[in-house]
């Protein structure tokens, strides 16, 4: 039994670190894994502010075929916001304008700021104060 056009997310290839206000841009492949040919599209959502980035590729993709999909100056996949930026990364077939958009596979990418260190571990107070008290019990 032959199974239709099914969209595979192959590659991602976004920064994973960036500026405040710098365009989000990078590729991202999608593999036709079924076995008819389809038209292969790719939708970012930004999860801070839930706007939609789609792509479509210009026509169908044969079976095992890839496809990649640029954003790119002019058409990136929004701004990096004032903290973590998570995008939500949909590959998807076009099945006509009756049929609209079918999702068949979705990641999660993370792009932090750039040149922010790690927030350090938190003091732990508790042994540090009964270090203290201990030591001015000594002494007295």
């Amino acid at each position: 039994m032959k199974m239709a056009a099914i969209a595979q997310i192959e590659e991602i290839n976004l920064p994973t670190t960036l500026n405040t206000g710098d365009p989000i841009t990078g590729t991202i492949t999608i593999k036709n894994i079924g076995d008819e040919p389809g038209t292969l599209g790719v939708l970012i959502t930004t999860t801070w502010d839930g706007k939609e980035y789609p792509l479509v590729s210009g026509g169908p993709t044969a079976s095992g075929e890839s496809i990649t999909f640029y954003f790119h100056e002019g058409y990136p996949a929004g701004n990096m916001p004032s903290g973590n930026a998570e995008l939500i990364i949909n590959g998807r077939i076009w099945l006509g304008w009756n049929g609209g958009y079918r999702t068949d596979d979705t990641k999660s990418w993370v792009i932090t700021i750039e040149g922010v260190p790690p927030t350090p571990e938190p003091l732990q107070l508790i042994p540090l104060i009964g270090s203290l008290l201990t030591g001015l019990l000594l002494v007295f």
